[in-house]
């Protein structure tokens, strides 16, 4: 097990419904919540989802052994078992991003913002 403190982004496959998207959603946090009662708050599997809903950002400490697309796939599968764990994995392709899996938080945070602040409206609405 590599535990590793950072943040994630995961892009609705167009595959999903929006509906099947917030089941999968709830499936993963259960499955990649590594440690819900950590003391440290930051440590705890907590998201932001965009305005339109199909973009998620997670922070939490991850298991990067489990954080992968394979996981979640099967993970996926589990909570929707009308698709395949191919046809997730197959469309999960270029859906997950880890921002500098394995190094500092700080540095993943900053690859996270830099991203929200490329696109600002997804992540906000209009101003």
């Amino acid at each position: 097990m590599a535990i590793w403190h950072g943040y994630i982004l995961l892009e609705k496959p167009a595959v999903l419904t929006l509906g099947e998207w917030r089941t999968a959603l709830v499936a993963l946090r259960a499955a990649w919540n590594r440690v819900p009662d950590d003391p440290q708050p930051a440590r705890r599997l907590h998201w932001r989802l965009s305005v339109d809903q199909t973009k998620i950002i997670m922070e939490a400490s991850f298991d990067t052994e489990v954080v992968n697309i394979g996981n979640a796939a099967t993970v996926i599968n589990g909570a929707l078992p009308q698709y395949t764990v191919a046809q997730i994995t197959t469309s999960l392709q270029n859906n997950l991003t880890l921002w500098r899996v394995g190094k500092d938080r700080a540095l993943s945070l900053n690859e996270a913002l830099a991203y929200v602040d490329a696109d600002r409206t997804a992540w906000n609405g209009p101003l």
